[in-house]
């Protein structure tokens, strides 16, 4: 994707003052009513240094901020007000919280990923309609030359004294291939006799209309699931705007999250995320690997050839394997992940090759059926 797309939705190119994104804009010349936030969760700046450090801090309310009964534990809308339902912010949003964050320190760069997420306590409303919420950042690395930065960032509410939700966020100045996604098959896959919204309907899922982007039919297999999600306006989110400016897309994120809660309730169990070791688009990770590790360069965009469990190696690990079709050589990062690069022919590969290797060049080569397993 060319960055100048990108920078239309994702990167807000901030000020060497201290006028920053979450700063309200000058009042409207013909209403003269100030306008929302550029970023709708960066409040007051209470420290800056630019390209370094910020931290900002931002008052959750209930008038305001719509989203809160949308994700509420206590089912009493009816008859009790938000607060005393227990409005809980879901990890996608805290995401979405901690990448306006970093955003302020990496002027004209657009987010590609995060890494190491944890949240590792709830941020609750309980019996009140206003909650403080701080946000810090700070970059961590900068690459010059690849126009990449890593941002580390922490989230805590005013009744906490260590932080909630942390992360590496990274920004980049451009997005370098597309993704177009092919799955390997769900074994034992069957339908679910109940449709995503049932779910949604009978509280199986506790999640408000903002959050209501699973669709149709679910059908769930031995290690995954499959289903339709759809992409919402976050227009009901505040009450101020009708358009914030996004980075991520936290009804959509939490949507994949619901259905792997739904996979766990067939099997009898409840699951809450709490981290992500690592969240980026798919393809950069790809160019970048290549080029790092076998100082090879696409010149065209690869094409996605199958995503594999590789659970017999690693509890939980997935492969998704990528198909080059035009390169050329660059200097890779030398390392000491890699002991040896070379290249060869199919009918005089080295010794010591793996099976799952074995079983890829197959299926690129010969056309065998894809194994859902690497």
């Amino acid at each position: 994707m060319d960055y100048r797309e990108l920078q239309q939705t994702n990167s807000t190119t901030v000020p060497a003052n201290d006028t920053l994104p979450g700063l309200p804009r000058q009042a409207d010349s013909e209403s003269g009513c100030q306008q929302p936030p550029i970023l709708p969760f960066i409040g007051r700046i209470l420290e800056h240094r630019p390209r370094q450090s910020m931290r900002a801090e931002r008052w959750l309310d209930v008038n305001e901020d719509r989203h809160l009964a949308d994700h509420v534990f206590v089912d009493a809308l009816a008859v009790k007000p938000v607060s005393s339902c227990l409005p809980v912010i879901p990890m996608t949003l805290c995401m979405e919280m901690m990448a306006e964050a970093a955003a302020c320190l990496a002027p004209g760069y657009g987010l590609i990923g995060f890494e190491n997420l944890r949240a590792v306590r709830w941020i609750q409303m309980t019996d009140t309609d206003r909650l403080r919420i701080e946000l810090s950042a700070s970059v961590t690395e900068i690459d010059q030359a690849q126009e990449f930065c890593r941002i580390a960032v922490t989230l805590r509410s005013e009744d906490q004294s260590n932080s909630a939700c942390e992360a590496s966020v990274l920004f980049a100045s451009r997005y370098r291939l597309s993704v177009v996604p092919r799955f390997t098959g769900l074994t034992n896959a069957t339908v679910h006799p109940l449709p995503a919204e049932r779910f949604y309907q009978e509280r199986y899922l506790f999640h408000g209309p903002s959050y209501h982007a699973l669709t149709g039919s679910i059908v769930l297999g031995d290690q995954g699931a499959a289903g339709h999600l759809i992409v919402k306006s976050p227009a009901g989110f505040f009450r101020s705007t009708q358009s914030p400016q996004f980075l991520t897309d936290p009804a959509l994120l939490d949507a994949v999250g619901q259905l792997i809660g739904i996979w766990a309730m067939e099997r009898e169990r409840y699951a809450f995320p709490i981290g992500v070791e690592k969240l980026e688009i798919a393809a950069e990770a790809a160019a970048r690997e290549l080029a790092e590790e076998g100082g090879v360069e696409p010149t065209e965009t690869p094409t996605l050839f199958g995503f594999y469990a590789n659970h017999a190696n690693f509890p939980n690990d997935h492969i998704v394997f990528y198909r080059v079709g035009a390169w050329r050589p660059v200097p890779p990062r030398i390392g000491n992940e890699i002991a040896a690069r070379g290249f060869f022919a199919r009918d005089a590969l080295p010794d010591g090759v793996t099976k799952g290797t074995l079983r890829r060049l197959a299926e690129v080569f010969d056309g065998a059926t894809l194994n859902p397993n690497w």
